[in-house]
């Protein structure tokens, strides 16, 4: 793949929505992990879980700079290399 991605997940939670296989979506389409927070935010708490689903999506998603154009607080940065 010619985009290699840097950084660390900010927990934003912005692109976290659909479903993860094998586990139920909430109702408007966020992925089970995206827990509210008391000031309604909601953050990731994958990362505060043992799930071995960590090892198969979320270390790899977001892949490509269009999967988080129109988030504004994702801190992933990605670069073209060849």
């Amino acid at each position: 793949m010619p985009w290699v991605r840097s950084g660390e997940c900010c927990r934003c939670g912005q692109c976290c929505r659909g479903g993860i296989d094998g586990l139920p979506e909430q109702s408007d389409g966020a992925c089970p992990y995206l827990k509210a927070e008391q000031d309604g935010e909601r953050l990731c708490a994958i990362h505060d879980t043992t799930d071995t689903y960590w090892s198969r999506g979320c270390n790899t998603w977001p892949s490509v700079p269009h999967h988080i154009k129109d988030y504004d607080r994702c801190t992933y940065k990605f670069e073209w290399v060849m």
